[in-house]
């Protein structure tokens, strides 16, 4: 009887074991079991199960979903105007050590291109050239293109930094804009809610095939009326198909990297607008038998391809985008087969593995940013090269032949636009900036190498031999434009004939030279000497033929230079008539000498004023008209509030909506100016100027940042603010 009790006490205790072990193995396999769910939630685009919210607490999940969404809304939005960067310039960023770089005027020297001057729509280089432009002996490509998850390799030469992915910018984001969103519940404690956090907040961002999706981990301890509910799980949806976007924008990264697209469309842009007139750009290969040589200037051309980018970069399609046409061209046109050759040219016909977009637009432009422009000119001046005939005829015949190479560069910001949605009532856009490189009229290919463009260094040839110089005397006189009683010694005379350059020699204290040339039609003469505005002259030198010519030179002088600031009010209204800079502010003013003469030598001058600085700055400036542009910088964050709006949701219904604010980094741009003025001769006898920039006043929305477009506008409404004191 005792063993078969001691029997039944073993079996009861082996029982209780069994079950201990279940129990611990059950516990076990619950909590596998959730974390996996929990990690398929984050690691899957499968949609995560979010366990129900108690009715009477559904307002505190309504309020916490609103702030995710609006939050959501926001880092998209930042995300699509900066080419996959939600901010470019965040502590964020910094605290990772993704930083870009910029050159002030030089946007094929940076990282990153602006959208507009002044503004702060920074659009990062998704393929560019980041090695110099003119080290054509050092070719490397870059790409800042962020990935877009965080795991995975990227593929060279893209942006590989996991901080960097987009998933993990939007991460960041809603974590710091939720918890400034929700601050303590204040506004839930009044309807008598008392919110405790009760953890950490998480996020986890999916770029689906259709939206995107945040799961938020916030623990939240809600007491209601003396009942204690747990929250801890939120899921917001955004439709929007990003990850397309993306796709699309990836591809015609490929496709340049590929197939070069874009050169081809710069060389077929260079062909059709080569020609003989002075307003064209300097022919490849041409030949002129005889007559007076043409000639060009390198700021012209520049100008003039800066022209056609802007015309024809709008004209650019993808072939099955949303706003791909054909283009349409008459027949009995002139030259309708090359406008339409020059239009197909401007057409990509296929995106490398990317199918089904064609609701989507796809657009490219160029927005008159500074471009790499160079020739193979000796100097500023482009002409022919000149050969003589070598068979006997009653009078030589000279060809003039036309050999130009050319060196460009230049940025294109390219937008993908999806369809609107409830969020983005507008349309979302998605936009990114690629940079074109065209070394001696072909694309610049790393793995090909590029013959270098001549430099200026002219070199003595048999031409400047003294026994070649058979003119007659002629003589040279240079005088001061200012004072024309005042003649210019020690100017440096040297004679450019057929794109050889001779040295001829010196003016004496009487600002004479007088001296035999060489012989040739439309010789160069060029005069120059520091502190002067270099001259030239086209001449034609015969045999035994005296000329005289005289060359007014223009003085160039250094100036103490002193800025004030014009304060405007919120209706661009001149508050004031000037006033001294504040400490946090300074100034950089572009002076680009206009000249009518298209020989006389380019003049820019720039100068920088700094507020803190006990010296005033020096200003070298010659009389004459200028183009001054200026730019207003700020050492301070400016804080541009959101703000409301109604707008129309149909005939008669509006909703409000919320418009999001922004910080202005330090520093930033905040006024300056922009116009053409004159700089007599008079001004220059004096020791110092001043001159004027606006000052914005303080940003009550984001729709304020638009002021920094109308500078040029305001410059010439108040134009008498701003005459040179």
């Amino acid at each position: 009887m005792r063993k078969q009790n001691h029997l039944q006490k073993r079996g009861q205790i082996t029982v209780f074991i069994i079950i201990g072990v279940i129990v611990l193995f059950s516990t076990g396999t619950i909590f596998y079991i959730r974390s996996q769910i929990t990690e398929q939630k984050i690691s899957t685009e499968k949609e995560p199960v979010i366990r129900e919210v108690p009715g009477q607490v559904k307002v505190v999940s309504q309020f916490v979903e609103a702030c995710i969404k609006q939050k959501a809304v926001e880092g998209l939005a930042a995300l699509g105007e900066h080419g996959g960067y939600v901010d470019l310039d965040s502590g964020y960023m910094q605290e990772n050590n993704i930083l870009f770089k910029q050159q002030l005027f030089a946007p094929t020297e940076s990282d990153y291109v602006d959208l507009f001057e002044n503004s702060n729509a920074n659009i990062p280089y998704w393929y560019y050239l980041k090695s110099k432009n003119k080290f054509v002996n050092t070719c490397e490509y870059a790409s800042n293109k962020p990935k877009l998850k965080k795991s995975g390799t990227a593929k060279s030469p893209y942006y590989s930094k996991d901080a960097a992915a987009i998933d993990a910018q939007l991460e960041n984001f809603i974590i710091t804009g939720v918890n400034a969103c929700v601050g303590d519940f204040s506004e839930l404690k009044e309807r008598g809610y008392d919110v405790e956090r009760a953890g950490e907040i998480k996020v986890q961002t999916t770029v689906a095939d259709q939206d995107v999706r945040f799961l938020v981990q916030m623990p939240l301890k809600i007491n209601y009326q003396g009942s204690v509910t747990e929250i801890n799980e939120f899921y917001i949806k955004i439709p929007l198909k990003l990850k397309k976007m993306y796709e699309i924008s990836q591809a015609l990264v490929e496709a340049q990297i590929t197939y070069n697209f874009m050169s081809r469309i710069t060389t077929s842009l260079i062909g059709s607008y080569v020609g003989m007139d002075e307003n064209k750009l300097m022919p490849l290969a041409e030949s002129q038998y005889g007559g007076t040589p043409k000639f060009w200037t390198k700021t012209q051309m520049r100008e003039t391809f800066e022209t056609v980018l802007s015309t024809y970069t709008k004209l650019w399609q993808v072939q099955g985008s949303k706003n791909f046409q054909a283009a349409r061209v008459n027949a009995t046109q002139r030259y309708s087969a090359s406008i339409k050759r020059l239009h197909d040219n401007m057409v990509l016909p296929e995106l490398p593995g990317v199918t089904g977009f064609s609701e989507f637009g796809i657009y490219f432009d160029y927005l008159g940013w500074p471009i790499y422009f160079n020739v193979n000119c000796k100097g500023e001046l482009c002409r022919s090269e000149e050969l003589k005939s070598i068979i006997p005829m009653p009078a030589p015949l000279t060809v003039h032949r036309y050999n130009a190479q050319y060196d460009i560069s230049y940025p294109v910001v390219v937008q993908i636009v999806h369809p609107p949605t409830l969020e983005f009532t507008n349309g979302y856009v998605f936009r990114f900036a690629m940079e074109d490189n065209v070394r001696t009229n072909e694309a610049f290919d790393c793995n090909v190498p590029i013959v270098e463009i001549p430099s200026d260094n002219s070199q003595e040839t048999l031409l400047c031999n003294p026994n070649q110089r058979l003119s007659g005397n002629i003589t040279l006189k240079v005088v001061d434009k200012v004072e024309p009683s005042k003649p210019v010694d020690d100017v440096n005379i040297d004679l450019d004939l057929a794109g050889e350059v001779c040295t001829i020699g010196q003016t004496n204290n009487k600002g004479i030279l007088k001296q035999r040339m060489p012989l040739g039609a439309g010789a160069l003469l060029t005069a120059q000497k520091f502190g002067y505005i270099t001259q030239s002259k086209l001449l034609n030198i015969e045999k035994d033929k005296a000329q005289t010519i005289e060359l007014e030179f223009s003085p160039i002088k250094e100036v103490n230079v002193d800025v004030k600031r014009i304060k405007l009010d919120a209706n661009l209204q001149p508050l004031d008539q000037g006033k001294p800079l504040d400490k946090s502010q300074e100034v950089a003013l572009t002076f680009t000498r206009i000249s009518k003469d298209p020989l006389e030598e380019e003049f820019t001058s720039v100068v920088h004023y700094n507020a803190n600085s006990t010296d005033n700055p020096k200003l070298r400036i010659a009389p004459g008209e200028y183009d001054l542009i200026g730019q207003l910088l700020v050492n301070n964050k400016t804080i541009v509030p959101q703000t409301k709006k109604k707008v129309k949701t149909g005939l008669i219904s509006k909703k409000t909506i919320t418009i999001p604010g922004t910080t202005l980094k330090s520093p930033h741009i905040w006024g300056g100016i922009d116009t053409r003025l004159k700089i007599p001769d008079n001004i220059l006898r004096r020791d110092s100027l001043t001159f004027y920039v606006f000052e914005l006043a303080e940003p009550g929305s984001i729709e304020h940042l638009s002021w920094l477009g109308q500078i040029g506008d305001i410059s010439a409404v108040n134009k008498a603010l701003i005459i040179p004191k």
